[in-house]
C-alpha cells in the first residue's frame, strides 16, 4: 500500500535496524550524491568513497550500489571489492570477487539498441539540452538540460520512435526524474534485490529516491527497512524518508562508529 512517509533523521534512521547481518542496499545518482545536469558531473568525492569503503569491511555488512547506470560507469566511480555493484536496474551484477553476471542473455538486444540509439540521437540532435546514455541493453534520453517547452514533444516523439521495437523485442519504458529509459521488460531493481537476498537472507536496508527504487520497496513490504530520499513527502511504498543525500552521507558516518 502506498503512503506518505514523515521525515526521520539520520540518527533515527540507525536504530531502525540491527547491529549486524544486515544489507545496506543504496542507489547512487540522488541519494550518494545529488543529481547532476549531465551523468558524468555526478562523482563522488573521496570522503564518501572512503566510508564506503569502511562500511563494506566490516563484518556483519553486506553493501550493494543499485544503479540504472551502465557496469563501466559504477566501476569507474565506486570502489571495488567487496560492494557489490548491481549495474542497469539489475541487468548485470559484479561480486565482490571480480566475477560479472548478466541476469539474462541480452546478446541479441544489442543490435537493437545500437539502432535504437542511432534514431534517439538523430531525434536529439534537432535541439539543444538532450542527452542520450547507450547502455549495455538499453538506453536513456535525458532532457534535464532541454528547453522545458520542448520536453512533452521530444518525449512523445522518443515513445513513438521506440514503441515498435517494445513487443517485439520484449522492452519498456520508464519515466524517471528528467530521463526516459527504454530497458529489458523484467530488469528492475526489486528483482535485483530479491537475487541479492538469495545469497545471503540478511535484514534488508534500501535507499534510493527515484521511481524505479519503487520497485525495491514494493517488493520488501513489509520487511527490512526502506527509504525514499526526497525533500517532500511524497507517495511511496517506503517506510521511511530522509531528505538529501547530506542525510545519507550522514547516516553512513554514522554506521562507521
Amino acid at each position: 500500500m502506498l503512503s506518505l512517509t514523515s521525515n526521520i533523521s539520520p540518527n533515527e534512521l540507525v536504530t531502525k535496524i540491527p547491529a549486524d547481518k544486515f544489507w545496506l542496499m543504496l542507489d547512487y545518482d540522488g541519494t550518494l550524491v545529488p543529481i547532476a545536469d549531465t551523468p558524468w558531473k555526478a562523482i563522488p568525492d573521496q570522503t564518501l568513497r572512503d566510508l564506503l569503503t569502511a562500511l563494506a569491511h566490516r563484518p556483519g555488512i553486506k553493501i550493494a550500489i543499485i544503479s540504472g547506470r551502465p557496469l563501466a560507469d559504477l566501476a569507474d566511480l565506486l570502489p571495488s571489492n567487496p560492494i557489490y555493484l548491481v549495474a542497469s536496474h539489475g541487468l548485470t551484477i559484479r561480486y565482490p570477487d571480480g566475477s560479472v553476471e548478466h541476469t539474462i542473455d541480452y546478446s541479441s538486444l544489442k543490435p537493437v539498441i545500437d539502432e535504437i540509439a542511432r534514431e534517439a540521437r538523430l531525434l536529439c540532435s534537432r535541439h539543444s539540452g538532450l542527452l542520450i546514455e547507450h547502455k549495455e541493453a538499453g538506453l536513456a534520453l535525458h532532457y534535464r538540460l532541454a528547453e522545458p517547452t520542448l520536453v512533452p514533444a521530444v518525449v512523445t516523439a522518443f515513445r513513438d520512435m521506440a514503441r515498435p521495437y517494445l513487443e517485439s523485442y520484449s522492452l519498456e519504458l520508464l519515466p524517471g526524474k528528467k530521463v526516459l529509459e527504454l530497458r529489458p521488460r523484467g530488469v528492475n531493481k526489486g528483482s535485483a534485490v530479491i537475487r541479492l537476498l538469495d545469497l545471503h537472507n540478511w535484514f534488508p536496508v534500501y535507499i534510493g529516491d527515484d521511481f524505479t527504487d519503487e520497485e525495491v520497496f514494493r517488493h520488501l513490504k513489509g520487511w527490512g527497512c526502506t527509504v525514499l530520499v526526497s525533500r517532500e513527502s511524497r507517495t511511496t511504498a517506503a517506510r521511511f524518508r530522509l531528505r538529501h543525500p547530506g542525510d545519507v552521507r550522514e547516516f553512513l558516518a554514522l554506521l562507521t562508529g
